[in-house]
């Protein structure tokens, strides 16, 4: 499943770019804030779409044991 892999690295960047937001260093440059929310942004879709593939992949893990019980 490379594909579940790669969304995973996105997703960890997304919430790197998250916490590099709220860095006030981060926040009193102008560029590097530019820079971080427009790779955020641009990940934003990619990142929801996973987030609820994983719950959904969740879910049926959950009910396939409830079948196998």
């Amino acid at each position: 499943m490379q594909v579940l892999a790669k969304l995973e690295e996105l997703n960890r960047r997304y919430e790197e770019l998250g916490e590099e937001l709220a860095r006030p260093e981060v926040i009193a440059d102008p560029g590097k804030l530019r820079k971080f929310a427009k790779e955020q942004s641009d990940l934003d879709e990619i990142v929801k779409a996973y987030r609820n593939l994983s719950d959904i992949l969740r879910e049926i893990e959950d009910l396939e044991g409830i079948v196998a019980d």
